[in-house]
């Protein structure tokens, strides 16, 4: 069965009491649902929550070219990372960690055009379309594969088919249920503000981070030595 954003809108007005059962929205109701339907899945998407959609990809570096738009449209036309995890490019079937630092890390990088293979990786996550800034600068048409945190999806119809996994089903109706209500006067159901609510708490313990299970026996497991500027780097 093909569920629909119109689908879960009309099930999340029902459960909030807006529409009795077997009644449908239509018009401006069913806009303003979808709105909030929106607003709450990238609300959830940011990365206090960490309920996001973990996504790799595999980039083309030019040669000579040290920073790249990436989002909708840009050099690198996918969906716009919050951010980025982690980061590696493959040559000749080895794989080179790029380590991912922040502004004040790339900032204080001297002869950012020095050409080579890239070791640094910032992400400034800029809107509509995030940048990604390399150093060294490619010397080669690279692959570069990253790690990264995406929104969730977002619905640009009330047809739009829902691109989820069943977990996220329920925690999202019941939540939008919530929402919905608050938004147009109505009470909110005690027993449906907890079922969301640990809905909700089981889809962040969901993408929580595994423990790390790498043994203390292990010297870098903390940090790593950088052989280009000859020091050990947490």
């Amino acid at each position: 069965m093909v569920i629909t954003a119109r689908d879960i809108l009309n099930r999340a007005l029902v459960k909030s009491t807006i529409l009795g059962i077997g009644q449908t929205a239509e018009g401006d109701l069913l806009g303003e649902a979808l709105n909030e339907l929106n607003s709450m899945l990238y609300g959830w998407s940011t990365p206090r929550t960490g309920i996001h959609s973990l996504t790799k990809e595999t980039l083309t570096l030019s040669s000579g070219t040290a920073s790249y738009t990436i989002g909708s449209g840009a050099t690198f036309d996918t969906a716009r990372p919050i951010r980025i995890l982690n980061a590696f490019i493959r040559q000749s079937s080895v794989d080179y960690e790029i380590d991912i630092v922040d502004n004040d890390f790339y900032d204080d990088l001297a002869l950012k055009s020095t050409a080579g293979r890239p070791y640094y990786l910032y992400y400034n996550p800029t809107y509509p379309n995030g940048t990604i800034y390399l150093y060294y600068a490619p010397d080669t048409n690279y692959s570069m594969h990253i790690t990264s945190h995406k929104p969730l999806a977002q619905y640009s119809s009330v047809n739009t088919t829902w691109a989820l996994p069943p977990e996220y089903e329920d925690p999202i109706i019941n939540n939008l249920a919530v929402r919905l209500g608050t938004m147009f006067g109505r009470s909110p159901n005690p027993e449906l503000v907890e079922i969301a609510s640990n809905g909700y708490n089981d889809l962040e313990a969901l993408h929580a981070a595994p423990p790390n299970q790498v043994s203390s026996s292990y010297p870098w497991k903390n940090g790593r030595y950088n052989i280009y500027i000859d020091e050990y780097r947490r």
